[in-house]
């Protein structure tokens, strides 16, 4: 394996170690194999084919952290909040263990190959992946914050659809939001929505935390809104309680079909 291999999520990576050795030492020179399975399966079929290794020894999961801007900064901020060391990646494989957690941080859209010279903070924590897992989901709208205090805001996406193909248009959006990396979902679920005087209709909500311009997530979004001339679904974009009005991101079409099909 080179490092310009790819790698997917719980995808395992073996570091091959003298057997006087007593811990893995990660050295590409001596072999490394990216296997497309979870460390437990692979355990599972070395020990089944009755593989020609003494030892095993498991090394820190990982877990990939995308900050959109000021990466460098998590240097003063995550140490100080889980207790972490700050290190190298090779130094942090060769001297975590299987209990730790090593948090790697990177300014480098996750859609993309990541490299190890994206890599811009190594941090080794003392606790498990699932702990460490769960507690950067409930902080992560914190950290944005405190690494991006003027270019982060959250925004609210309302998604209403008369032919309630909700599945649909629920997944159309999300898969935009993730593909180009327009920020994080902090949370998702059913609202009322009340269009006028003693009219309710039923709506999904999306809470995304962003680092781009509202205006450019207003113009994507409205490229679903339609299939040729025909409304797929209405997709309305809030910052603060205010809806974006779509005339705001329309001034160099002549009509919403125009827009829809530049967006």
């Amino acid at each position: 394996m080179t490092l310009g291999t790819k790698v997917a999520e719980l995808d395992t990576i073996v570091f091959v170690t003298p057997s006087e050795e007593w811990k893995t030492i990660l050295d590409l020179r001596r072999g490394a194999f990216l296997i497309e399975m979870r460390s437990d399966s692979v355990l599972k079929e070395l020990l089944n084919a009755k593989a020609p290794f003494e030892r095993a020894n498991l090394e820190p999961q990982i877990i990939l952290l995308r900050v959109p801007k000021e990466a460098e900064k998590t240097a003063g901020i995550i140490p100080q909040r889980y207790g972490a060391i700050e290190t190298s990646f090779a130094r942090g494989v060769n001297e975590g263990e299987e209990k730790d957690t090593l948090l790697i941080v990177t300014d480098k859209k996750l859609v993309d190959h990541v490299s190890i010279k994206d890599i811009k903070g190594s941090f080794l924590i003392k606790k498990n992946f699932i702990e460490v897992y769960r507690t950067l989901r409930t902080d992560l709208p914190i950290l944005l914050f405190k690494l991006l205090p003027e270019g982060c805001q959250e925004i609210t996406i309302r998604i209403y659809d008369n032919e309630k193909r909700y599945d649909e248009n629920i997944e159309r959006v999300l898969l935009v939001l993730e593909d180009l990396d327009l920020g994080y979902v902090v949370s998702e679920g059913w609202d009322w929505d009340y269009p006028r005087p003693f009219m309710r209709i039923r709506i999904y909500k999306i809470k995304l935390i962003t680092w781009e311009d509202p205006l450019r997530i207003k113009f994507l979004l409205k490229g679903l809104e339609y299939k040729g001339y025909q409304r797929f679904a209405d997709i309305d974009v809030f910052v603060e309680g205010k809806k974006i009005p779509w005339i705001e991101v329309s001034k160099e079409y002549q009509s919403k079909f125009e827009l829809t099909k530049a967006a």
